[in-house]
């Protein structure tokens, strides 16, 4: 069991406190989320792929078992697409019924709007790829680890792309610790060279300072 901390980009959402179970066995990935009354916000990601193969989706992912107004905010680069569950249905931004995919290494914000008590169980089939490579546009992204384990920052991602002062986010409770890379190395927010483990499931964002976009590529850790 992990505690986790987590609140939206800049302050745009209160902070809330989340408990994690991680197991995995075989080829599938399990993640039970208990989301409690005292959660409104809860930072997610996706580390799976569908069963079968392919990108998972909100039906598969979250399955449908949740209060009526709960929502999923996806990060679109300049702000958020929000899905609403209602009836055991999930609607589209102009509320209209359907599903989005969800790629593996995706980031997103599930949002309780009932008070009460949850619990979320996840699951995936493991990703088999050796690699995933994520499209980081300039600016903020977020992001995931791709694969069911928790994912070294330094070891398991390639930043060749990286530029200098380009940061990882994560949050801790009450703000941002940040990690920045300079010379292809990555240094914590006290600026010692240093790596940190991503956990499993556990978002972050990166923020890209060139003016184009960058590829970064996940390596399996398993």
């Amino acid at each position: 069991k992990r505690t986790m901390m987590v609140a939206s980009l800049l302050g745009f959402f209160a902070m809330m406190a989340s408990a994690t179970t991680v197991t995995s066995v075989n080829m599938v990935g399990y993640d039970t989320q208990t989301v409690t009354n005292t959660q409104e916000y809860v930072l997610l990601g996706v580390p799976w792929v569908d069963v079968g193969g392919g990108n998972t989706d909100l039906a598969s992912y979250l399955g449908v078992n949740m209060p009526d107004y709960t929502e999923v905010l996806l990060w679109n680069g300049t702000g958020y697409d929000t899905w609403t569950l209602f009836g055991g249905a999930w609607y589209d931004p102009g509320f209209a019924p359907g599903t989005t995919p969800l790629a593996p290494g995706t980031g997103l914000w599930l949002h309780n709007a009932a008070p009460g008590v949850f619990s979320l169980p996840l699951a995936g089939e493991v990703n088999e790829a050796a690699t995933v490579v994520m499209n980081l546009q300039p600016t903020f992204n977020l992001v995931s680890p791709a694969f069911s384990a928790d994912m070294s920052l330094v070891g398991d991602f390639d930043w060749t792309n990286s530029a200098d002062y380009d940061e990882a986010m994560f949050w801790n409770g009450t703000g941002y610790d940040t990690w920045t890379i300079f010379g292809g190395t990555w240094y914590d927010p006290g600026f010692s060279p240093a790596d940190r483990t991503v956990a499993m499931c556990e978002g972050f964002w990166y923020n890209n300072k060139q003016a184009s976009a960058i590829t970064v590529t996940q390596t399996m850790p398993y």
